[in-house]
């Protein structure tokens, strides 16, 4: 038994408290036949711990991270996140999730590498946060999100202001783009096709804002084409 704060109730229902005695034990053992002891409060977890068990339950489905803060010389954990996804795809294996924070992100999203049939590869914005990718002022004729690998989910963001398409899925299957925002593209809100890499397939487009895009256009015809849709 440990020296810590009891309660010492005696049969008048008068009480005391015994506060870190040093010999417990001995004063205990004697005591048994005419007190009830009981403790005076439940142990309670320091605050740390229960920072730390609070942060595995809400973020433990996240194998790397990216933050707006973050270096790419980082390993990708909560506390220590990459800065790009490219950077997170090239450290990702088949299965994991890689989880975005809140934030603007001014780089190209190059999803090179995938997951496998069982195992794929997720690529999210962190639950309850405003995640935006955005190309403005990045290099001319580039898609914003190019996703070039099979077995992907890409899903969550805000994607804006792409120089050519918002997302592309190039030569690739078995990919699921939802739940996104895509606007003020150069090109195509999303687009998805293949050519002599491999032909794309079972693709999956749902729950996406596509609206305002094929900005081209606008400056050929006096009109932007693209209204909004969902997908």
């Amino acid at each position: 038994m440990f020296a810590q704060d009891w309660t010492i109730q005696d049969q008048d229902d008068s009480s005391f408290v015994l506060e870190r005695c040093a010999g417990i034990n001995d004063f205990l053992a004697n005591m048994t036949d005419q007190f009830d002891f009981t403790p005076s409060a439940a142990v309670v977890e320091t605050a740390p711990l229960q920072d730390a068990r609070l942060a595995a339950a809400t973020f433990a489905v996240a194998d790397l991270y990216v933050s707006a803060t973050g270096r790419d010389s980082n390993p990708g954990t909560y506390d220590k996140p990459l800065a790009t996804i490219t950077r997170a795809v090239a450290l990702s294996d088949p299965g994991d999730v890689v989880s975005v924070r809140g934030g603007t992100y001014n780089a190209i999203a190059n999803i090179w590498k995938g997951g496998t049939k069982d195992n794929p590869l997720t690529i999210q914005a962190q639950a309850g946060e405003t995640v935006i990718l955005d190309g403005r002022g990045l290099a001319s004729n580039k898609d914003l999100v190019s996703i070039t690998a099979s077995y992907v989910t890409f899903e969550g963001f805000e994607v804006r202001n792409a120089t050519r398409s918002g997302i592309s899925v190039y030569a690739a299957h078995d990919v699921t783009i939802s739940n996104n925002e895509v606007e003020n593209s150069k090109r195509n809100g999303i687009w998805i096709g293949g050519w002599k890499e491999g032909q794309s397939y079972n693709q999956v487009v749902e729950n996406n804002v596509v609206h305002d895009n094929v900005l081209e256009n606008s400056a050929k015809n006096g009109r932007r084409l693209g209204a909004r849709d969902r997908h």
